[in-house]
């Protein structure tokens, strides 16, 4: 009977896509795989002496298979479009977007964690044996079912290239765990039954920039047509090689449930550029037709309706009072059609005399100002600080009567 292991709630990618590393996360409590290497004896008594002789007869080591199948979408019909998903990527980004676009199945029954990219689960089968068939396991029947998920925030990687990092967009990332107790190092991992739809592809290791393995030496040979695959298992460390292995759809297949997911080339993502620059060239003209429209009609307002004694506008339509007084006396400045809550100087005689706020429709008023004592004309200036709007204002100042 299969059986099952608890779905991971929160699982490093380091930790879950290779298990090689012996070591993986469940619920929080790290766990670790060991292997064990036996020895079998065989016992003889002597009947005449009664001495008991205990022979080495041979010793078996337990190896890991572990098995994550992905079923391509139908963006990915061969191998060179398999190889383009890698193309000018580290290996870990390669990974996950292989991952992405041929999304991990299961076996029926063995459901994906929810709100992961993942394929339909189906019915297929493997099968492992040892050196001259000594031992073997299966998948249905001997197989660990070991569920997970991976999240772009997990490695720091936008792996849909929508610009973002998110803990929100996760793929599938369970997989099977076989073992064998074989006496030889020699073991050959075959799909006995594939998908329905689909055939072998594409056989894959986890990077070594991911985790500190030697999975990819342990591969002897593979043949695509019949699915089989020959490790060595001499040199392995630890005992245990994940493999990723990638169905592709048959030629009478036309798609999958799941929806293909293409990465940008270079060359799509200028064409994007370009047509963003030539949309903000164009909203660019309009704003500076529109700001030239309003200057002009503000500007008639303003000589129209509102210059008071000589007041010279250079702002569409910010508008001072313009009074006038005799030496000495004080007066109050008022203003209206400023930009709303900004910063407003007074300038007189190249000085700022004060600093003034507009309200939320663009008033203002100033204290009583001090009118010089030497008559004439003079000019006041009231800037606008982040509206840019000037007004001069002229006031004639004349001798007490």
């Amino acid at each position: 009977m299969k059986k099952t292991k608890s779905t991971w709630s929160s699982i490093v990618f380091s930790m879950l896509l290779i298990a090689s590393l012996g070591v993986v996360s469940s619920g929080g409590v790290a766990f670790a795989q060991t292997n064990t290497t036996g020895t079998t004896t065989a016992t003889t008594t002597d009947n005449t002496t009664g001495t008991t002789t205990s022979n080495t007869t041979g010793t078996t080591t337990m190896n890991h298979i572990m098995v994550m199948k992905h079923l391509c979408n139908y963006n990915v019909k061969s191998v060179t479009d398999f190889e383009n998903l890698e193309v000018n990527r580290d290996p870990i980004s390669a990974l996950a977007n292989t991952v992405l676009n041929c999304p991990t199945t299961g076996l029926v029954g063995d459901n994906a964690v929810a709100d992961t990219v993942s394929s339909p689960r189906m019915n297929y089968e493997f099968k492992i044996t040892g050196e001259n068939g000594t031992a073997s396991s299966t998948m249905s029947q001997d197989g660990m079912f070991m569920p997970g998920k991976l999240c772009e925030s997990d490695i720091n990687k936008d792996v849909d290239g929508n610009g973002s990092v998110a803990s929100s967009t996760c793929l599938d990332i369970s997989h099977y765990d076989m073992h064998i107790n074989a006496s030889s190092s020699l073991i050959t991992v075959a799909e006995t039954i594939n998908p329905t739809g689909y055939h072998f592809g594409a056989l894959r290791f986890t990077p070594n920039s991911l985790s500190s393995n030697n999975d990819s030496a342990t591969l002897v040979g593979a043949s695509t047509t019949g699915g089989i695959i020959n490790l060595d298992m001499a040199t392995d460390t630890d005992k245990m090689v994940m493999l990723h292995i990638y169905n592709f759809l048959d030629a009478t297949s036309t798609g999958t449930t799941t929806p293909p997911v293409i990465q940008p080339t270079n060359q799509a993502i200028m064409e994007v550029i370009k047509s963003i620059q030539a949309t903000l060239v164009m909203l660019q003209t309009q704003l500076q037709t529109l700001i030239n429209q309003l200057t002009t009609n503000g500007n008639n307002n303003g000589n129209n309706g509102g210059n008071n004694g000589g007041n010279v506008f250079t702002n569409a339509s910010a508008h001072v009072a313009s009074p006038t007084t005799v030496i000495g006396d004080t007066n109050d400045f008022a203003g209206d059609h400023f930009q709303p809550y900004e910063k407003v100087s007074m300038i007189f005689d190249g000085n700022v005399v004060m600093t003034l706020d507009s309200d939320k429709e663009g008033n203002w008023h100033t204290p009583s100002v001090r009118m010089p004592i030497i008559p004439g004309q003079k000019t006041y200036t009231f800037k606008g600080l982040s509206s840019g709007a000037e007004v001069n204002v002229n006031v004639q100042v004349t001798q007490i009567p």
